[in-house]
């Protein structure tokens, strides 16, 4: 998770600083994209930086600071707390939050290593549907192979979303060869859940995939 959460930062960053051309003097935000998303010295990042201070708004200016430091995660947090006000409420773990979100907030490599790790609960446990029967194949694939894992080790949850939710099966069967999704480029490969093959059934219920 830890490097598809980087891989998510940097598209947060390439999101901020496409925003701030739209806003403010093009040339100058472009040359300070350049310097820092190039992976430039920290000194050269720190004066790509100073030359927005006073072109942007402190709070915007800070914010991208604090994003593009070289910070610990917990420091980086505590600052954005500061500058942005704590969260209304406590945050779920991180592979819950992925998986609740899906596509509509995350890269579908960030969602298929969430889906692998997430441990849901009776209550966030239909978040997996949507997943299922989602377009991408990789989330598909990811989506199936949870639901398989959630049987094995989670049979009461497992029970519990078919109960609810009969028809949970994928639209379409799975492919018994394993696919290989590579991770975005620039990052290193990590295990993605391949498409299972069919097995004995797990589960009584007429629509399981399992």
């Amino acid at each position: 998770m830890a490097k598809a959460l980087a891989y998510e930062l940097q598209g947060v960053q390439s999101r901020l600083f496409g925003l701030l051309v739209r806003l403010y003097s093009p040339q100058l935000i472009a040359e300070a994209q350049r310097n820092v998303m190039a992976h430039a010295a920290p000194e050269r990042q720190a004066t790509a930086l100073e030359l927005l201070s006073h072109l942007i708004p402190q709070p915007v200016y800070q914010g991208l600071q604090t994003l593009l430091g070289t910070a610990s995660p917990l420091a980086k947090a505590q600052a954005f707390d500061q500058l942005l006000g704590p969260p209304p409420a406590a945050l779920p773990p991180v592979a819950e939050l992925v998986a609740v979100q899906g596509l509509a907030a995350f890269a579908d490599w960030t969602l298929a290593q969430a889906l692998e790790s997430w441990k849901p609960t009776a209550d966030t446990v239909k978040a997996l549907l949507p997943h299922l029967r989602a377009q991408n194949r990789l989330v598909r694939e990811s989506a199936i192979a949870a639901l398989r894992r959630l049987a094995e080790t989670q049979p009461v949850v497992h029970q519990a979303l078919l109960h609810h939710w009969p028809h949970a099966a994928p639209p379409l069967p799975c492919s018994p060869t394993p696919s290989a999704f590579p991770p975005p480029s620039g990052f290193a490969s990590s295990k993605t859940p391949p498409c299972l093959p069919k097995r004995p059934s797990m589960c009584s219920a007429p629509s399981c995939p399992l």
